[in-house]
């Protein structure tokens, strides 16, 4: 019996990629997304963390304004120095007693400020994907608070409360690690440069 051996030519070559080919541009798109999503979400938080440091900043001129009025800022109230700054706001909520008080100022679905302790708190970024806390903004107002912060009246802090915290609050604030003393316990915190 006679063989026939028929040559293989370009248009008999079927039209694909090999495994190994397939396999390599694979490895090479999931090298790129390793690199790229952890600085993507850096650049997100960034962007984000930008929005509200304005917020803190009018604030703090609310804040002046209000006592130049002759106002006092024992409670913090965030609704009087919003009205003060001419902030516009959706409520200013206040809890609390003669001793103790908290305003919460919410000025859309995804941004509030609160009031403790002599500063000001901004809505927690959290950990995408966990329940983790992640991390906040502190903005230092009164005296008391900015002698236990060793910081101006005005500054602005990152404070994580975890290793990804950390990671984004040194990614944002470009400083390193200070220890805060907050209430009475010891935490890090990142300032922010130029407040």
């Amino acid at each position: 019996m006679n063989k026939i051996y028929q040559k293989s030519s370009p248009a008999n070559k079927s039209l694909g990629f090999t495994l190994i080919e397939l396999l390599v541009v694979v490895l090479i798109i999931g090298i790129l997304a390793a690199v790229a999503l952890p600085q993507y979400e850096k650049a997100v938080m960034k962007s984000r963390v930008a929005r509200i440091l304005p917020w803190f900043k009018e604030l703090k001129r609310g804040r002046d304004l209000y006592l130049l009025d002759g106002g006092r800022s024992l409670c913090m109230d965030l609704g009087a120095f919003a009205d003060a700054a001419g902030i516009g706001y959706e409520s200013a909520v206040f809890t609390g007693d003669n001793t103790y008080c908290n305003y919460t100022l919410k000025i859309s679905s995804d941004l509030s400020f609160r009031s403790v302790n002599g500063g000001v708190y901004s809505t927690t970024f959290k950990e995408p994907g966990t329940t983790n806390r992640g991390f906040f903004l502190y903005m230092v107002l009164s005296p008391p608070s900015a002698k236990l912060l060793n910081a101006q009246p005005g500054a602005v802090f990152c404070m994580p409360t975890g290793d990804w915290a950390k990671k984004m609050c040194r990614a944002i604030t470009n400083t390193q690690e200070e220890t805060c003393t907050y209430g009475s316990a010891r935490v890090a915190c990142y300032r922010f440069p130029n407040y």
